[in-house]
C-alpha cells in the first residue's frame, strides 16, 4: 500500500487516452497568440498532433471541448484538463472534422 509520504497517483479518466489524437486549437476571442499559448499546455501534456488556428464560427460562449465521437471521450477529457476547460461536449466541429477541437472564446 502506499506510505503517507508517496503522492497518490492521478486518476485517469475511463477509457485510453490517444496521445496522437488530432487536436484543434480554436481561438474565437480577439486576443492575439491565445490559441497557440493552449496549443502549448495541450502540448506539454503530451499530445503530439496539436494545431493552433482562428476560429471562423462561434458555436458557443463558453470555452469548450468538442470531441466527434464516444470513442474520444477520454482523450477529450485529457485534453480539457490540460487546458483548464471543463465543458466537454460531444459533437462534431465543421471547421476540424474528426478532430477534438478546443475552442476558444474567453
Amino acid at each position: 500500500g502506499a506510505t503517507p509520504d508517496e503522492p497518490a497517483e492521478p486518476t485517469e479518466p475511463e477509457g485510453t487516452v490517444d496521445f496522437a489524437a488530432a487536436v484543434t486549437v480554436l481561438n474565437g476571442t480577439t486576443i492575439s497568440g491565445y490559441a497557440a499559448e493552449f496549443a502549448g499546455y495541450v502540448t506539454n501534456a503530451g499530445f503530439t498532433n496539436v494545431t493552433a488556428t482562428n476560429a471562423s464560427t462561434w458555436p458557443t460562449d463558453q470555452n469548450t471541448v468538442f470531441y466527434p465521437s464516444a470513442e474520444l471521450r477520454a482523450t477529450a477529457e485529457a485534453v480539457a484538463a490540460a487546458a483548464g476547460i471543463t465543458n466537454v461536449v460531444e459533437s462534431g466541429f465543421e471547421e476540424a472534422p474528426g478532430s477534438i477541437v478546443v475552442f476558444l472564446i474567453n
